[in-house]
């Protein structure tokens, strides 16, 4: 099982680096910058436009080794709505069920605080990318193409579904 370590010491912090630099992929598509400390602490501390959310920032953890990152916030955009910022998984450990697994682990934390929607938004993302959520029951709710600079563009795709306690066998 997969627990959220709340990422608040400097090793931490270093830990969470290292998931994003292994997994630059994203990074590439979402039309980001190569990741830095910045960024780690940018994600661990900026909120959305929420008056009264609570953000979780935390590693991915299972048996103890460091497999991804994820950052929520509960009560955003709407008071019974959770906001998935970012599930970010290392290349090297992908198609193993980490996505998954803290995705059903989100689920059930959500439920526990009386959350009704998880929502998600995907930046350019691969049909393969928007195929992974709605195969977990979340439909798109909304598109965009946001204008980044003279020329650039990116395509935003918000997603949501109804918060589910998942079934474990």
């Amino acid at each position: 099982m997969l627990k959220f370590q709340p990422v608040r010491s400097m090793p931490q912090r270093r830990a969470c680096l290292t998931v994003y630099r292994d997994a630059m992929d994203y990074f590439a598509r979402c039309g980001a910058p190569y990741p830095g400390r910045s960024t780690v602490e940018d994600d661990r501390t900026t909120m959305p436009e929420a008056p009264h959310g609570e953000k979780v920032y935390a590693l991915v953890m299972r048996d103890g080794t460091v497999v991804g990152v994820i950052a929520y916030v509960l009560a955003a955009p709407g008071p019974r709505e959770v906001t998935l910022e970012l599930l970010l998984v290392p290349t090297q450990v992908r198609n193993q069920g980490i996505g998954t697994q803290a995705l059903a682990q989100l689920q059930m934390l959500a439920a526990a605080a009386g959350m009704q929607r998880l929502v998600v938004t995907l930046i350019n993302p691969k049909n393969a990318d928007a195929a992974f959520w709605q195969h977990r029951g979340f439909r798109v709710v909304g598109q965009a193409r946001e204008a980044l600079a003279a020329g650039v563009y990116r395509r935003v795709v918000r997603l949501s579904a109804p918060v589910r306690v998942p079934v474990t066998v």
